[in-house]
C-alpha cells in the first residue's frame, strides 16, 4: 500500500474511533490532548451503549439455560422437555455434543451418526466421530 494511502487509512480509522468513543477525548475539554483508560469505556457511568439486535428471544435464552442446566445434572427427560419448545433451534447442535460427551449418557451409533450428518461442521465433530466408531 502506498504511503498516502497508509496515511488516508490511519486518519479515517481514527476519525472512526474518535466519533464512536466520544468520551476518549480528554475530560478537561483540551482535545490536543487524549487519555485512554479502560474504565472509561467498561465503567456502569459510561455513556456508550451498543444496542445489538436479540440473537434469540427471551423465552429461547431461559429455555437454552434449563436446557444446560438439566443435562448437566444428567436430566435427559427434563432437557428433550424443553428443547421441543423451542422456537429455533439453531444451538441444537451444540446442545446434542455436550449431551453425547456427558460421562453418564451412553450415546447410540444411530444418534452419532446422525449429529455427523447434521452438524459434521460444529467444533467437536472430530470427538464425535472417534466416539461413534
Amino acid at each position: 500500500m502506498p504511503l498516502p494511502k497508509i496515511k488516508l487509512f490511519i486518519a479515517a480509522a481514527l476519525l472512526l474511533f474518535a466519533a464512536a468513543f466520544p468520551q476518549a477525548r480528554a475530560q478537561n475539554g483540551d482535545d490536543e490532548k487524549t487519555s485512554l483508560q479502560s474504565d472509561d469505556f467498561f465503567s456502569e457511568e459510561s455513556s456508550i451503549s451498543f444496542d445489538f439486535p436479540g440473537i434469540m428471544s427471551p423465552g429461547d435464552e431461559e429455555l437454552y439455560r434449563a436446557i444446560v442446566r438439566r443435562q448437566a445434572t444428567g436430566d435427559w427427560e427434563g432437557a428433550d422437555k424443553r428443547i421441543a419448545k423451542l422456537e429455533d433451534d439453531f444451538l441444537a447442535g451444540h446442545l446434542l455434543f455436550e449431551r453425547y460427551m456427558h460421562p453418564s449418557y451412553r450415546s447410540q451409533y444411530s444418534e452419532l451418526k446422525e449429529w455427523m450428518r447434521k452438524y459434521n461442521d460444529l467444533p467437536g465433530a472430530g470427538r464425535i466421530y472417534k466416539l461413534a466408531v
